[in-house]
């Protein structure tokens, strides 16, 4: 009876009795059997414990306590990928709440991977172990047998290869015929960064609402990760780097931004990616630097491209599986996208440079790297206002407030169609439960259509209670600036023009970039919610 509870589960998720959905598959005839399992203990006599589950793997078998088995569910359709992971790590997903990462066993075991078995196959068994949470990849489940009932071989690993400290022993089955590997909780526990639980009590997230945060996300390596707005000054296009003698480990060296001598740290090698900026990465239309400013230096952060303004509650924010003690203060936390299920992962500022790696970034010569990031002071005229803008394409150069923008997501894969809407609204979009008009403003404005790329995003904003979003080519950088540091542009040059996006600018200004100057429409978001919603 015990011998085929697991196998009835996989067999009714196969034919379509059961839904074959990650979330849905949760074995509880088999849970029944976990839960009246003993207690175990530290070290390799965790294998008399009674009640095992195999698995099988590359052609091989193997057996697990079945006390720490929580639940075995169809394998995810895709992973996150996370910082400094090694290679048998292969990413993070989300299971009810809770971010589950996952080893794939081949890579610890160097079995080979060219006979894997298709995806909707394969299994991930999810392990709880004190503040462990951990999914381990295999090709399909096996049976659930007892422990007492088989000849066990349990021996000490000899050598500090994960394969070795994995294996606890083997079971002999079938008069010896049968082999099933027993795998030791304790020994994958010691793998070298396996992720651990920030919070020691447990893995689960305990919710508590809080403010809304916003961030701003980009693409490092293969992570997709964020920091609070609050701590960007400005995000401008990768310039010419110089200052290399400034260059020590994560400093590529330092860019002029401004005035300032910014330092410019390769995000990239921060999270552990081996993969090198390419050379002519000043040439491309997505590379971008993020000037932060920490502990009061100016740093610049290169990643490989901007993604979108990311708004969440602190209950959204789910607990972050830690590899490395000395940055684990780095990351707050994970949040998942309820559009395309992407986890996003948030940093935390302060915590990513060490006061040492800070100091030999400066070089100690704070003076370079001074804080323009407070309120200008015009010689004998008092306080200057500073403005921040968010730029943006739509043939050319155009800027909104950014506290007109409430968010920036990426452009919708499913829109609601709405009858009688106006021809420049494209549908309606939920976001979070909410109804968001997507408005395409090229229609809006009279523009030729192009085709639509993957940069293309919603600028989402609130005008009396009702929130919009207005689509746009590309979202390029984020900028400030005061009048004394632009040059403004007389109204005859753009309001006379017969572009009818110009009758809604605002103010039309010249601001010094990095290496050149750009002219910048700022658009009045009154006058384009008014045109929209005529």
């Amino acid at each position: 009876m015990l011998s085929t509870a697991l196998n009835k589960i996989d067999s009714d998720v196969l034919d379509g009795s059961v839904d074959s959905s990650t979330e849905a598959v949760r074995p509880e005839s088999v849970m029944s059997v976990y839960k009246n399992s003993v207690e175990p203990v530290e070290q390799k006599q965790a294998t008399t414990m009674s009640t095992f589950g195999s698995f099988s793997l590359a052609g091989a078998e193997f057996a697990l306590s079945a006390r720490w088995i929580q639940e075995v569910v169809n394998e995810p359709e895709s992973y996150s990928s996370l910082p400094l992971a090694p290679d048998y790590l292969l990413g993070v997903f989300n299971l009810r709440g809770s971010i589950v990462p996952v080893i794939d066993l081949r890579k610890v075991f160097s079995l080979d991977t060219t006979q894997e078995k298709d995806a909707d196959v394969r299994k991930v068994a999810i392990l709880e172990y004190g503040e462990l949470c951990l999914g381990l990849l295999f090709d399909s489940t096996g049976e659930v047998f007892s422990g007492n009932d088989v000849e066990q071989c349990l021996f000490e690993a000899t050598g500090d290869s994960p394969a070795e400290q994995v294996i606890a022993g083997v079971f002999k089955m079938d008069n010896g015929n049968r082999i099933v590997q027993i795998l030791d909780v304790n020994g994958m526990l010691g793998l070298d960064k396996v992720p651990h639980s920030k919070n020691q009590a447990s893995t689960r997230f305990v919710k508590s609402r809080g403010e809304r945060r916003q961030c701003i996300s980009f693409h490092v390596g293969e992570s997709c990760c964020a920091v609070d707005i609050g701590t960007i000054r400005e995000i401008v296009n990768i310039g010419k780097i110089d200052n290399l003698l400034l260059a020590s480990g994560l400093c590529m060296g330092a860019m002029d931004i401004r005035g300032d001598t910014v330092p410019i740290v390769d995000a990239s090698r921060l999270l552990g990616y081996t993969v090198e900026p390419p050379q002519d990465m000043c040439d491309s239309d997505s590379y971008r630097v993020i000037v932060l400013s920490i502990s009061d230096n100016l740093v610049g952060m290169l990643v490989n491209s901007i993604e979108e303004i990311l708004a969440f509650y602190e209950d959204e924010l789910v607990e972050f599986p830690v590899l490395n003690e000395e940055k684990r203060e780095m990351f707050q936390g994970c949040v998942t996208s309820k559009l395309d299920k992407r986890h996003t992962i948030i940093l935390d500022v302060e915590s990513m440079l060490s006061g040492l790696e800070l100091a030999e970034i400066t070089r100690g010569h704070s003076a370079l790297f001074h804080n323009t990031n407070k309120q200008d002071v015009a010689k004998d005229k008092g306080p200057v206002e500073r403005k921040t803008i968010i730029t943006f394409s739509l043939d050319q150069r155009y800027a909104l407030d950014i506290s007109d923008v409430k968010e920036v997501i990426d452009y919708p894969s499913e829109l609601v169609e709405i009858p009688n809407m106006a021809d420049h609204f494209n549908g309606m979009a939920n976001l979070r439960g909410e109804l968001v008009a997507v408005i395409d403003s090229r229609r809006l404005y009279g523009m030729a259509s192009v085709e639509h790329s993957a940069r293309r995003k919603v600028l989402v904003y609130d005008k009396d209670g009702i929130k919009q979003g207005l689509v746009v080519d590309s979202v390029d950088s984020i900028v400030p600036f005061t009048q004394s540091d632009s040059v403004k542009i007389p109204e005859m040059l753009y309001k006379k023009s017969d572009v009818a996006i110009h009758k809604d600018v605002l103010e039309a200004v010249m601001i010094k970039g990095v290496g050149s100057e750009e002219t910048v429409c700022i658009l009045n978001l009154d006058e384009v919610a008014k045109r929209a919603n005529a």
